[in-house]
């Protein structure tokens, strides 16, 4: 995930630590660390204007799965969990 570019997809953390970083005048800062079983990226993903506002550095042993915006998400009143196709 590079900070300027919109984001193109969901990140699951599998393993590890990965920093979300923000920038400033003052220099890049910490905003949020996420970890084992955690999201990165959705709301990029779910707001189609996303900037990319935000950068990530993720430690030496962390490993990702990501999920592409080109799969299509449904989210339904009657199923309260989204399906991806």
């Amino acid at each position: 995930m590079s900070r300027g570019e919109p984001p193109d997809s969901v990140y699951v953390i599998i393993e590890g630590e990965v920093e979300i970083l923000g920038e400033t005048p003052a220099g890049e800062f910490i905003v949020a660390v996420v970890g084992r079983n955690e999201l990165q990226g959705e709301m990029g993903v779910i707001h189609e204007h996303a900037s990319g506002r935000y950068g990530a550095r993720e430690d030496a042993s962390a490993r990702c799965c990501a999920l592409p915006r080109t799969s299509s998400c449904a989210c339904s009143p009657k199923t309260p969990v989204a399906r991806c196709t």
